[in-house]
């Protein structure tokens, strides 16, 4: 996790709105690879890990979602040598389509 003020501004340079939930550096014991941060955010929302879904392009925060029971998205961005077999991956946002329905969330990459 980013520290608090940096998360903002990267927030903010890329426009986005800011979300209700922020799990920063300060609010954690320890940063990736350790669980600490994944399961702060599924915590403070109420949900157990296993109903979540990380979003990780690093083999550390790869491994921090693993060691906190949640499935994990990896976002490679053309890396190379990217842990998380069985995980899906993608190479960027823009061909992914998320539906959401009774049994949860579903991801394609289409």
């Amino acid at each position: 996790a980013a520290p608090r003020a940096l998360a903002l501004r990267r927030i903010a340079v890329a426009g986005l709105p800011l979300p209700p939930l922020l799990v920063s550096a300060e609010d954690v014991g320890a940063g990736k690879p350790a669980p600490d941060g994944f399961l702060a955010a599924a915590g403070a929302l109420g949900v157990g890990p296993a109903d979540c879904l990380a979003w990780e392009d690093s083999p550390a925060g790869i491994a921090a979602a693993e060691t906190a029971g949640m499935e994990v998205v990896i976002v490679d961005a053309g890396r190379a040598g990217t842990p998380g077999p069985g995980h899906l991956r993608i190479s960027d946002y823009r061909e992914l389509e998320l539906s959401a329905g009774p049994g949860g969330l579903r991801v394609f990459d289409r």
